[in-house]
């Protein structure tokens, strides 16, 4: 089997021959596979991770399912299969021989571990558990364009979002949003309960806005959403370019592949700012971090080639709860409210390995290599953004950032010619 379910529902470990049902004849002469699991430095399962495997000059793309899985179908030869994912600063990358008509094992394992799906630091002023009667006066509560009858009330220790819109997308966004201000990077998750049964499209989830300059809600304006879809599993969506040359907006979506939306037991979203950057992950118990997209708004182009105005470069922005029914006009019996009965958000980002600093390691996989030289090198360089916390373990010379000095104490720290500091800045 290439990986599917056994009877009792379990995972099928893949055998080591292609089974005959499914062998082509072409398949015997000129194709084999190579398939394996990606797991963290932990061995756990790591979804939604991209998997390049080369044989030759030919690049077969695939990703990870949720069990960490994937499966490429390749001409027969030496390949390599390297995994990457965003939230990791590293690689994993395993060589193996393909052999026509034969699975080739290729398991590939990164020296890291994400983050943990909930923030370390949680900023208790900011967030909220939603006990209660009455919504907190850090929220507001507005709906956004042509959204009707929308409110938020706190129902049996729940946000509950109610409120009539055509969507959010292009043309404009309808939704109902329960939102604060916050300055700054930050991580900010919700447990979402229930999602409007009113469209395979209808959702809920965390989403980050940019404030109109008098302080309103531009409908058009550019966005972030991390969103559980109640037929079309978690989303990464956003506006990323609100004109381009023809006068049109520019939406982007990332789906999942896990299914409906379990009304009543719902799951996590999150979203993570890092300046311009943000990154979306979902978790089905709040604990397991499973990774959906990322978006870089400093560096959209527009249709011509040229660059894009650059979105989310004010420190300040709009955060919260956004609930859209997908529908202007909702059939009478569908129920078209939102359960959320969690918000957690934090300034201070966890990094791949843990939230301890630690002078040197930079990766976060508590081991002073070249690797983290290589990664402040980057920083240095302006190629990559560090988190707050990278940056400290980063800043070995004690300059107030990362520079090349850093990068090369870091590199002899790692062949044993020099020592590093006892704790970070």
């Amino acid at each position: 089997s290439d990986g599917s379910t056994n009877a009792d529902g379990t995972f099928k470990a893949p055998t080591s021959e292609i089974p005959a049902d499914q062998v082509q004849p072409f398949m015997l002469i000129t194709n084999g596979r190579i398939a394996g699991y990606v797991t963290d430095a932990s061995g756990a399962p790591v979804a939604s991770a991209d998997v390049a495997v080369k044989v030759g000059t030919v690049t077969a793309n695939v990703k990870t399912d949720a069990n960490g899985y994937y499966s490429a179908l390749v001409d027969p030869g030496s390949a390599t299969a390297t995994a990457t994912m965003t939230p990791f600063t590293d690689t994993a990358t395993v060589n193996t021989n393909v052999v026509a008509g034969k699975f080739a094992a290729g398991d590939l394992k990164f020296s890291v571990t994400l983050p943990p799906f909930k923030p370390s630091q949680p900023d208790a002023a900011k967030s909220d558990d939603f006990n209660g009667t009455t919504l907190k006066p850090i929220w507001k509560s507005e709906d956004v364009a042509a959204a009707l009858d929308g409110g938020a009330t706190i129902t049996n220790n729940m946000l509950d979002i109610t409120g009539i819109g055509a969507d959010i997308w292009d043309g404009g966004d309808h939704f109902h949003y329960v939102y604060q201000t916050i300055s700054g990077d930050f991580q900010a998750v919700a447990h979402v309960v229930n999602v409007p049964n009113t469209d395979g499209w209808s959702k809920a989830g965390v989403m980050v806005r940019e404030a109109a300059a008098d302080g309103t809600i531009d409908p058009m304006g550019y966005h972030f959403f991390s969103s559980a879809t109640r037929d079309n599993s978690q989303s990464m969506q956003g506006r990323t370019i609100i004109s381009d040359v023809d006068g049109t907006d520019t939406n982007i979506n990332v789906q999942t592949v896990y299914g409906f939306f379990p009304q009543g037991t719902g799951y996590w979203v999150k979203v993570v700012r890092k300046g311009p950057v943000f990154q979306a992950f979902w978790s089905p118990d709040g604990i397991s971090p499973r990774y959906i997209s990322m978006q870089d708004y400093g560096a959209i182009k527009l249709s011509d080639g040229t660059a894009a105005p650059k979105a989310f470069q004010s420190p300040s922005v709009l955060v919260g709860i956004a609930s859209t029914t997908h529908q202007a006009a909702p059939a009478a019996d569908a129920k078209s409210d939102s359960l959320v009965d969690d918000f957690i958000i934090s300034s201070v980002l966890d990094v791949p390995g843990g939230g301890t600093c630690k002078p040197g390691d930079v990766n976060g996989d508590t081991n002073v290599n070249v690797s983290d030289a290589v990664l402040a090198l980057k920083a240095a360089a302006k190629l990559i953004i560090l988190t707050p916390e990278q940056t400290k373990a980063a800043d070995v010379v004690a300059g107030g950032g990362v520079n090349v000095a850093d990068a090369v104490k870091i590199l002899r720290v790692a062949a044993k010619l020099d020592t590093l500091p006892a704790t970070c800045p």
